[in-house]
């Protein structure tokens, strides 16, 4: 508008209009076996993705929906 951009993402933000945009996904903490080894890693039950702590993908498994 008038180089007030921070105020119109606040005002985005404020009406509820990017909150919901994003996709979040829920993730729960369990230990896989990799390489004779445990890691502890979190898995994503929705979309079958195991990740480790760093956030990197690990495995794919199947979805349960």
């Amino acid at each position: 508008m008038y180089g007030c951009e921070w105020r119109d993402k606040l005002n985005d933000i404020l009406d509820n209009n990017r909150f919901y945009e994003r996709n979040y996904s829920i993730k729960y903490k369990c230990r896989y076996k990799k390489n004779g080894k445990w890691i502890k890693a979190m898995i994503d039950l929705e979309h079958g993705i195991i990740y480790g702590l760093n956030g990197q993908v690990v495995r794919r498994c199947q979805a349960w929906h």
